[in-house]
């Protein structure tokens, strides 16, 4: 017990809520827990909480090698704050667009997999059609129309993703 109480204190622990603070995740982790149709049982709210600090990760990677240097060019102009490094990223003072859109974009990136693997595991085909269309029963469903509400966001996630979960889709599904 003493071996493993001090095994605790050495370990990095992102605090359980940290990454939830972000809108997006916030209610993708909501969505997916609540969900009482394609995603019920699903699992993927705790892969959310789970990999919090990989979520984080990836987002400070995207923002801080692409859309920072935007926030940078618009500071004097527009007079914004900006982060300046991984954990100002949950800063509710720091949180301009292009570090909106970073954590929509990366997040959704994540969980990519974890959706294919879910709507194989529960017998959904893709159907390779116009958008990442699942079928199942008769059934089919968009997969952008079923998870546009998951956020009141100003795009969808046809808008900035529709090429990656293509892409995804063919190669994994």
């Amino acid at each position: 017990m003493i071996k493993l109480m001090h095994l605790l204190k050495e370990m990095e622990i992102t605090p359980p809520s940290a990454v939830l603070k972000n809108d997006f995740v916030k209610s993708a982790y909501n969505f997916f827990k609540n969900d009482q149709d394609i995603f019920k049982n699903s699992g993927i709210e705790n892969i959310i909480l789970k990999n919090q600090s990989k979520i984080l990760e990836a987002v400070w990677d995207y923002y801080s090698s692409f859309r920072q240097e935007y926030d940078k060019e618009d500071k004097e102009e527009y007079n914004i704050n900006y982060p300046s490094n991984k954990s100002e990223l949950l800063n509710p003072n720091m949180q301009t667009g292009n570090v909106n859109d970073s954590w929509y974009i990366m997040s959704n990136k994540f969980l990519l997999p974890y959706i294919v693997d879910h709507l194989k595991k529960t017998g959904w085909e893709y159907t390779g059609e116009y958008y990442p269309e699942v079928k199942k029963d008769n059934k089919t469903v968009d997969i952008f129309n079923y998870m546009e509400d998951m956020v009141e966001y100003d795009t969808s996630p046809r808008d900035f993703l529709y090429e990656e979960f293509s892409a995804y889709f063919d190669e994994n599904f």
